[in-house]
C-alpha cells in the first residue's frame, strides 16, 4: 500500500509543488464563522444548564422537606402522647412546661456542649431512648412499661437541665472568685 502511495506522490509531483500554504490565520477564522452560524452549541449547553437547575432545585426540595418532617415529628410528640394516654395528657404538658422552663432560665440554646460535654451526652443518650420508645409506643400501642419510660425521660430530663444550672453557677462563682470574665 505504501508503494501505491509513493508511486502516485512521484507522478503527481509538479500538481503537489503548485500548491500554495494556507495561511493559518484564515483556517481559524473559517472555523470561527462556522461556529458562529451553527448556535446548536450554545442550545446544548442552555440545557445542561436548565438541567443543572432542576437537580438543584430537587436536592433542596428533598433536604427542606425531611428536615420538616423531622421537626413536624418532634413537635407532634405531645399530641401523639395525648392521644394514646389522654389521662395523662396534663401530666405530660407538665412535665414538658417544666423542661422548657428549666432550659429558659439557663439560656441553653446559647450553651456550648463542649462546655459541659458529660451532662450533653447523658441529654444525648437520654433523647435517643425517648425517640426510641415513642416509636416503640407507634409500633405496639399503649404499654404501660412505655408510658413509664415517658415520663421517666422528662423527670430525667429536667434533672439534668438542673444539674446544668449547678455546673453553670459553679462556673460562675469560679469566674467571679477569680475574676474571670465569662458571658453567660
Amino acid at each position: 500500500m505504501s508503494e501505491k502511495l509513493e508511486k502516485l506522490a512521484r507522478n503527481n509531483q509538479d500538481k503537489f509543488d503548485q500548491i500554495e500554504p494556507v495561511d493559518s490565520d484564515k483556517i481559524w477564522m473559517g472555523i470561527n464563522q462556522y461556529l458562529d452560524h451553527h448556535p446548536r452549541q450554545n442550545i446544548i449547553n442552555i440545557w445542561f444548564v436548565v438541567a443543572a437547575a432542576i437537580i438543584v432545585l430537587l436536592a433542596m426540595s428533598t433536604i427542606y422537606l425531611s428536615i420538616r418532617v423531622e421537626q413536624q415529628g418532634a413537635l407532634n410528640s405531645e399530641e401523639f402522647l395525648s392521644q394514646i394516654y389522654p389521662e395523662f395528657s396534663d401530666e405530660f404538658k407538665d412535665l414538658n412546661q417544666q423542661v422548657s422552663a428549666r432550659k429558659a432560665a439557663i439560656s441553653f440554646d446559647t450553651i456550648h456542649s463542649e462546655e459541659f460535654p458529660d451532662l450533653f451526652r447523658e441529654m444525648k443518650i437520654l433523647d435517643t431512648n425517648y425517640h426510641s420508645a415513642i416509636d416503640d409506643l407507634k409500633n405496639i400501642g399503649k404499654e404501660d412499661a412505655i408510658l413509664r419510660v415517658l415520663i421517666r425521660y422528662h423527670q430525667r430530663q429536667i434533672d439534668l437541665l438542673e444539674r446544668l444550672s449547678n455546673e453553670i453557677e459553679k462556673k460562675k462563682m469560679y469566674h467571679e472568685k477569680n475574676n474571670l470574665h465569662i458571658l453567660y
